[in-house]
């Protein structure tokens, strides 16, 4: 016992002198390099911990900044739909717009930039004077020019408001980095007769097809109706004061056209309706040819003024006149000053008041004007142009111009209205023939037009209330718009230009349900389609007029790019030489 107990404290007191012991050289070089091992892997942790937060950073700031520009990987794009502040310096001077995000890209807009401006009623406007400092051009302005209220069509009320200081002009444009090439320019002339619409109607908002098309697209108001085409003998008012509000937009638009990332040598032109009317006279026009290259023309051509016959004649201003100014007793220029004076003076209500009996159905509504009366540059210029042959006075233009299946049914749903008729059914067969007869004799002032009646209607009466709607539908939209069309066509064609006729031809439920009794496609439809108008809708919108809206954007952009690209025809649209011609009597 005693000498294990001896043994153990022997051991214990070695392995206490062993720890006590000072370390040998060997034991030190490894602790040392163990040390510095240590200190190692703590600093490249400290590093890499660094890195990791510095690249989170640099990720987190360039993330916000996504969401401030308002790129397309954006994830709030739909919650924060304007981008950074952006000046441009246009030739009158400088305006502050903003981005836009539109279907997944980024457009620049510029809204109500002043092009003109009329120093009187019923006078010629002029280049508006330059400004300083910075125009705000961040929000769509209000300024409608002054016109009747009214429900555009398809039921979209419109604001009524209107204001004679109304020469504004919107601009959309894709987003390009600096040094892009150069994008085509899209000038947009808005329907509504001469009478009413604006760059403010939903139709006309550019941002789609400056998105799709990948073109600048310019919206110009201009003034309308007996603002914008009262005439007189008289130097200070002769007359298409709205065909001249135009002319200077486009004017602007040309010179200003590489401020916005354009090119001046491929301007297009774009009409609907009474614009498309107004783009064939520019074309017409030694005035404003040369300021564009080319023109689509939806839904209207300038043939339809019944050979360019003035939309009111004299004695249909005289009672205009007189229905303001009620003492005007005699005639002659001291008299005409007189009237003129006087309806300056009235309020804009007094004039849209006096504007119901010109409703365009019954009787001629104010719109452009050619002949001898009136100095102004619309006038003899045109009638000079119109008489020695339009085909050479349109040198060469490129032209896509088109109509829908059903142009007719528009004009109808009109006369529809005015007579309280609410379905087809009761529309009364028997008023039908006179309305037209009374169309061609007194609108038109041409008689030649009654042996049509026939060949549309037969001698007899239609079998049905629904079969004379239909017939009446035929000869309205071929009288209206496709036979002006045709003659449009034509006469480009003759003078050496490209020439290409669309039509559209879908059922009214696959464009716009709320069309009312259409069958095929109805007036206005093209333009919904072309213009991207479809977007604004609900998602109920059919994937159908999504797409063929994309599509008719995309070869509109390449229309004005290049004159034309060939493409295959597509159910519901087709585009000459692809179209089968109907025959008149269908």
């Amino acid at each position: 016992m005693e000498d294990c107990r001896s043994t153990i404290a022997r051991k214990e007191k070695e392995e206490t002198t062993e720890i006590l012991a000072p370390p040998s050289t060997a034991t030190k070089k490894k602790s040392v390099k163990k040390m510095i091992e240590r200190e190692a892997s703590s600093w490249c942790g400290r590093a890499v911990a660094c890195l990791l937060v510095t690249v989170l950073l640099v990720v987190i700031i360039i993330w916000i900044v996504v969401i401030i520009a308002g790129g397309s990987a954006n994830p709030f794009k739909h919650l924060w739909p304007f981008k950074r502040e952006l000046t441009i310096k246009t030739s009158l001077g400088e305006v502050r717009g903003a981005l836009l995000q539109v279907l997944n890209k980024t457009i620049r807009v510029f809204y109500g930039i002043p092009f003109a401006t009329a120093p009187n009623r019923f006078a010629t406007a002029v280049p508006h004077s330059p400004w300083r400092g910075v125009r705000d051009a961040q929000n769509p302005l209000p300024n409608r020019c002054p016109q009747p209220a009214h429900t555009h069509y398809f039921d979209v009320p419109v604001n009524s408001s209107t204001q004679e200081d109304c020469l504004f002009i919107d601009i959309y444009a894709p987003d390009s980095v600096p040094d892009a090439p150069r994008r085509p320019v899209v000038l947009i002339l808005h329907g509504g007769a001469f009478q009413t619409g604006s760059n403010r109607d939903p139709l006309y908002d550019g941002k789609f097809l400056a998105a799709v098309g990948e073109v600048i697209v310019a919206v110009p108001n201009y003034r309308l109706n007996a603002f914008g085409f009262f005439q007189t003998s008289l130097d200070t008012s002769p007359g298409n004061q709205g065909l001249w509000d135009q002319h200077l937009a486009i004017k602007w638009v040309h010179t200003n056209a590489p401020v916005f990332g354009g090119r001046r040598s491929l301007v297009t032109l774009l009409g609907v309706d009474s614009g498309a009317i107004s783009a064939g006279l520019h074309l017409l026009s030694p005035v404003s040819r040369e300021l564009f290259s080319r023109v689509i023309m939806q839904g209207g051509s300038p043939f339809y003024m019944g050979e360019f016959a003035p939309y009111v004649d004299d004695a249909e201003l005289d009672t205009f006149a007189r229905s303001v100014c009620s003492n005007r007793s005699q005639e002659g220029p001291e008299d005409e000053k007189y009237t003129l004076e006087c309806l300056r003076n009235a309020s804009v209500s007094e004039l849209l008041d006096n504007l119901d009996p010109f409703d365009g159905v019954n009787k001629k509504s104010f719109g452009p004007y050619y002949g001898e009366k009136g100095e102004g540059r619309f006038t003899r210029q045109l009638q000079h142009a119109i008489h020695n042959r339009p085909a050479n006075a349109m040198r060469g233009k490129d032209l896509l111009i088109g109509y829908t299946s059903n142009e007719g049914e528009y004009f109808m749903r009109l006369l529809s209205v005015a007579w309280s008729v609410s379905s087809v059914n009761r529309f009364p067969r028997a008023l039908m023939r006179i309305f037209l007869e009374r169309l061609c004799l007194q609108f038109y002032s041409r008689p030649k037009l009654l042996p049509l009646l026939d060949f549309y209607f037969g001698r007899k009466n239609a079998s049905s209330n629904v079969d004379c709607f239909l017939k009446a539908c035929h000869f309205l939209g071929d009288v209206y718009v496709k036979c002006p069309v045709g003659m449009m066509a034509d006469h480009v064609s003759a003078s050496g230009g490209r020439v290409y006729v669309y039509e559209l031809d879908l059922e009214t439920e696959s464009v716009a349900p709320a069309a009312g009794f259409s069958r095929g496609a109805p007036h206005y439809a093209d333009a919904l389609l072309s213009l991207g108008h479809v977007y604004h809708w609900n998602s109920t919108t059919p994937s159908t007029a999504l797409n063929l809206s994309a599509e008719l954007m995309r070869r509109w952009a390449a229309f004005a790019s290049t004159g034309y690209e060939a493409f295959a025809p597509f159910r519901g649209f087709c585009l000459s030489p692809f179209c089968k011609e109907r025959n008149l009597g269908e």
